[in-house]
Order: structure tokens, then C-alpha cells, then sequence
């Protein structure tokens, strides 16, 4: 075999692995994090509310072991008002229900016309991969006696289905 085909099959090969990753780096990317173990960043999926309101949840797990593994769902709620405290989120999916309690607020800003909030919360890591068998997601928000509504679009629910398929099969969580 020659330079010119050892070069080319090199390339080939380099050509070939980028674009496997590129994409998946699409919707998620997978991190080694030592001793801790694998982390798995689910890039923000958006669900739609009323009035042209939205909330984007990304989601970090860190998978050591079964009994170790972590969930960190964060999400911003984006509006025409600003929600300082949040009591409780539920995610429900056909006949199943998860509740968020615990909700931490990140950040409050303006941007233009509307308003950011940021909130972090720590959920159960195998309710939230088994909610990726699913992708028509309803999300509550609970708040001062308010509930506001959210539910997944076509696209989010075509990338629900992606991750699950790319991601949580493959890796082989049930």
C-alpha cells in the first residue's frame, strides 16, 4: 500500500468519525468524567404555552452506576411575565406522572419584550430516561396558585424520539 492510499484511507477514516459525531452532537453530547463516571448534556428541548410562551429544558446525567446515576434538569421559562418562585413542575406522559419539587431559580433578566427565568431542579434519572420511550410531553408549572401548560411540538418530539433511539438504546437502559 502507498502513501497517497494510506493518506487517503486516514482521511477517510477521520472524515468518517467526525461526521458520526457531528450528528450526534446535535441534540446531545456524551462526556468521560473520570471517576464520576459518564455525563450525557441533552441539549434544550422546547415546549410551547399559551400566549407564545416557551420553556427550554436541557438535561445533564451522569451515569456511575445504578445505584449512583444523577439527573439536573434546568429549564427556562420564557414570557411576557416573570415567574420568581415555582412550587412544583410535573412532566406527564401518557397515563405517568413526575413531579420536580425542589426548584432552584439561577437567574432573572429582560431580554427585549419578554422575560428569562432560569431554574434548576435534581429528578429521578431512570423516570427521566424512561419518559424518552414517549415523545408527547405535557409540562405543569406551579406557581402561587397558577398552573401554566406546556406541551411538545412536532420537532421536539422528533428529537425526543432521536435521543432515545441514538442515546438511551444504545447504551442500553431500559
Amino acid at each position: 500500500m502507498g502513501k497517497q492510499s494510506v493518506l487517503i484511507l486516514f482521511l477517510l477514516l477521520c472524515f468518517i468519525g467526525c461526521g458520526i459525531n457531528s450528528s450526534n452532537s446535535k441534540l446531545f453530547e456524551s462526556f468521560f468524567v473520570g471517576e464520576s463516571g459518564i455525563q450525557y448534556f441533552i441539549k434544550p428541548l422546547e415546549f410551547r404555552g399559551e400566549n407564545k410562551t416557551k420553556l427550554l429544558m436541557d438535561i445533564t446525567i451522569i451515569m456511575k452506576n445504578v445505584n449512583e446515576n444523577k439527573a439536573t434538569v434546568n429549564f427556562s421559562l420564557i414570557g411576557n411575565k416573570v415567574i420568581t418562585i415555582i412550587d412544583s413542575m410535573s412532566i406527564t406522559q401518557s397515563n405517568q406522572k413526575m413531579f420536580l419539587q425542589n426548584i432552584e431559580p439561577l437567574f432573572f433578566e429582560k431580554q427585549k419584550n419578554h422575560f428569562v427565568a432560569r431554574y434548576t431542579s435534581k429528578a429521578n434519572t431512570e423516570k427521566i430516561i424512561y419518559y424518552f420511550k414517549r415523545n408527547n410531553w405535557n409540562i405543569h408549572i406551579y406557581s402561587d396558585n397558577e398552573k401554566y401548560g406546556y406541551v411538545s411540538s412536532e420537532k421536539t418530539a422528533k428529537k425526543i424520539k432521536y435521543i432515545n433511539k441514538n442515546l438511551f438504546s444504545i447504551i442500553g437502559i431500559k
